[in-house]
C-alpha cells in the first residue's frame, strides 16, 4: 500500500493554525501554557534564540502579511525627513519588573551603541543621531539624513545582530556580556539559568532553555510552557528528529524532506512564504578575478545554470524559480525581469565573444548544506570549459571574507582568490530590495562585490529610495532596481527554497514568513510527550 507524506501545506497551515489563533482569542486566554519541546536551530542560533522570544522589538515581523507589525510600539509617524516619531505600548513590563516606557528605549539606544558590539546598534542605526524623549510612551530618533529603511533595518534578530529593547537598570548593573547570557527582556519567555555559547556545546546537549513568561502582554500567549534549545550538527538533528528525540529542526534540507515525512514520530512542514534566495555572490573586486568584470561572462555563468535539474536535485521541488534577485512573493513588479533560460549555446557563444572561449578555472565556496548546488554547477561550468575547483565552508567564513571583510586586520582585496560564493539567506525582509541595495551593491555597502563603476546606478537609486517614505513609490524603485542587477548578471540566479521545517507529529507548529523563529504561537497536541508526562 502506497504510505501518504505528512506535509502541511500552506493551505492547511493557514486554515489550521493561523486562523483559529486569531478569531478564537477568548478561548486562547483561558488556556496556560502547557508541555515541553527540544528545538534544533539550524539558521544562526546565538542570534535566533533570544530575538523576539525573549528580547523584542518595537516593530516586528508580520505572522501572515509581508510587512511590519506594532510590538512595542503601536505606530510610527514621520515627523520631517529626519525627525521618526514612535508611539510605545502602554502597560508592559519587563519580566523582572521594571516598567518598558520611553525612557527604556532611550536608555536601550544610548547603552548598546556604547557597549553592545554587534552590527544592528553600531551599522544598521548608525544614521540615528539621538533619539529625544517626547513623553512617558513617546519617542523620537533624530537621523543624520532621511532613512526610509530604517525600520526595517532594526528588526535584525537577536542582540548580537539588532537593536534590542532590555531591563535597563538591570542591563545597567550586570553589564553588557552578562545581559547576553542572562537577558531579561518583555517577550514571551524567559530565559531560565543562562545561554550558553553552543559553538562549545558537546553534541546533543542543551545551550539555552526557556520559559513561558506568565504576565506576557500578549494575553493568551505563549502556548508551549517550556523549550530546550540543542547543538546537533545537520546530520545527527535529522536522526534525532526521525527517532523522536527532537520536535522541530530549522532550515530542513530539501533532500532529507522524504526521510522525515515516512518517520512515524515526524512530519514536514512548508512555509509557502518563507522563501529563501540562493545565489552565487561573485567576486568583482579582485584582481584574481578579472574575468567575472566581463558582463558578457557573467551572463554566459547564469545562461549554464540548468534550473530543471536544479529544482530536481538539489531543492526536490521545494523552490520557486527567482526572476532577477527577488520573486514573485516579494510584492514587487518583475513584468520586465525575465530569468535566465537554460541555453549552453549562447554561453559559450558569449564567453567566445568575451575572449574566453576555451575556458578558465575560477573557485567556487559553499556552504554544507548547499553541496548538491555546488556540485551541479561545477558539472555545468564544464560544458563551458570553466575547471571549478569546490570548496565546502563555514558561516563565518562568508562573514570574515564576503559580508565584513574590511573588519579584518589587514584586509585587501587582493588576498581573496573566491570567485564565487554559494550561500542561502532568508529574504526575511518586507522590502528585501531595499536590504539588497543595502548591504551588496551600492559603494561602499559592507557585502561589496561590485566595483564602484558598477555601482553607480544602483547608489542613485540606493540615494532615491532612502528619501522616499511612500512604500508604494518604494516598490516602484525597487522594480529598476531588480532589472538593473537582473541585466547586468550581477549574481549567479540559482532558486529560492522554500522554507523547510522537521517538526514532531504531535507539535503544532506555527512558521513566521520571516527566517525568525517565532514560537509563541506553536502549541502541542494532547498526545505529545511532554503533555502525557505532565498528566500522570
Amino acid at each position: 500500500m502506497e504510505r501518504k507524506l505528512r506535509i502541511c501545506t500552506p493551505l492547511i497551515i493557514s486554515s489550521l493554525l493561523i486562523l483559529p489563533l486569531l478569531s478564537d482569542l477568548s478561548k486562547a486566554q483561558s488556556e496556560k501554557p502547557r508541555g515541553e519541546i527540544r528545538v534544533v536551530e539550524s539558521w544562526r542560533p546565538d542570534v535566533t534564540v533570544l530575538g523576539h522570544n525573549v528580547l523584542q522589538y518595537l516593530f516586528e515581523y508580520a505572522l501572515d502579511r509581508n510587512e511590519l507589525a506594532p510590538s512595542l510600539a503601536v505606530s510610527r509617524e514621520w515627523i520631517d525627513d529626519t525627525t521618526l516619531e514612535v508611539k510605545l505600548r502602554q502597560g508592559v513590563r519587563f519580566t523582572n519588573g521594571e516598567p518598558f516606557d520611553a525612557h527604556a528605549v532611550k536608555f536601550n539606544f544610548d547603552y548598546q551603541r556604547q557597549h553592545n558590539p554587534g552590527r544592528g546598534i553600531q551599522i544598521y542605526m548608525k544614521n540615528v543621531k539621538e533619539i529625544e524623549v517626547v513623553d512617558p510612551y513617546t519617542v523620537r530618533m533624530i537621523l543624520d539624513h532621511p532613512d526610509a529603511l530604517l525600520m526595517n533595518r532594526m528588526l535584525s534578530a537577536g542582540p548580537k545582530i539588532g537593536w534590542v529593547i532590555g531591563a535597563p537598570r538591570y542591563m545597567e548593573k550586570v553589564g553588557w556580556d552578562e545581559f547576553l547570557k542572562r537577558p531579561v527582556g518583555t517577550g514571551p519567555y524567559m530565559v531560565e539559568g543562562e545561554v550558553k555559547d553552543y559553538r562549545e556545546m558537546p553534541e546533543g546537549e542543551a545551550y539555552a532553555t526557556l520559559v513561558a513568561n506568565p504576565d506576557y502582554w500578549k494575553k493568551g500567549y505563549p502556548k508551549i510552557r517550556k523549550i530546550t534549545f540543542v547543538r546537533y550538527t545537520p546530520k545527527e538533528a535529522l536522526r534525532a528528529l526521525i527517532e523522536g528525540r527532537v520536535d522541530l529542526v530549522t532550515s530542513l534540507i530539501p533532500k532529507d524532506t522524504l526521510k522525515v515525512a515516512e518517520s512515524p514520530h515526524s512530519k514536514v512542514v512548508k512555509g509557502r512564504q518563507d522563501v529563501r534566495w540562493t545565489v552565487g555572490c561573485l567576486n568583482l573586486m579582485s584582481p584574481h578575478t578579472l574575468p567575472l568584470r566581463n558582463m558578457r561572462v557573467r551572463e554566459a555563468l547564469n545562461y549554464a545554470v540548468n534550473k530543471k535539474e536544479l529544482l530536481r536535485y538539489a531543492f526536490k521541488g521545494n523552490a520557486v524559480e527567482m526572476r532577477g534577485a527577488l520573486t514573485e512573493k516579494s510584492g514587487v513588479d518583475l513584468s520586465n525581469t525575465q530569468p535566465y533560460e537554460w541555453n549552453v549555446p549562447e554561453a559559450r557563444k558569449l564567453l567566445k565573444r568575451a575572449g574566453y572561449g576555451e575556458g578558465f578555472k575560477m573557485k567556487l565556496f559553499y556552504e554544507e548544506r548547499d553541496y548538491l548546488i555546488a556540485h551541479l554547477l561545477r558539472r555545468f561550468y564544464s560544458l563551458l570549459k570553466i575547471e571549478v575547483e569546490i570548496t565546502p565552508i563555514q558561516w563565518e567564513w562568508i562573514v570574515r571574507h564576503v559580508v565584513y571583510p574590511n573588519t579584518r586586520e589587514g584586509y585587501s582585496w587582493e588576498d581573496e582568490d573566491w570567485w564565487i560564493v554559494i550561500s542561502s539567506h532568508p529574504s526575511y525582509a518586507p522590502e528585501l530590495m531595499g536590504g539588497i541595495l543595502e548591504w551588496h551593491f551600492h559603494a561602499g555597502a559592507p557585502f561589496q562585490t561590485s566595483p564602484d563603476w558598477l555601482g553607480v546606478p544602483l547608489d542613485r537609486i540606493y540615494s532615491q529610495l532612502l528619501r522616499t517614505k511612500d512604500r508604494e513609490k518604494r516598490f516602484q524603485i525597487y522594480k529598476r532596481a531588480n532589472e538593473y542587477i537582473a541585466d547586468q548578471a550581477l549574481w549567479v540566479f540559482t532558486m529560492a527554497p522554500l522554507g523547510l521545517y522537521g517538526v514532531n507529529e504531535e507539535v503544532e507548529f506555527v512558521p513566521q514568513l520571516s527566517q525568525y523563529l517565532y514560537l509563541d504561537y506553536s502549541s502541542v497536541t494532547d498526545n505529545h510527550w511532554s503533555v502525557r508526562g505532565e498528566r500522570k
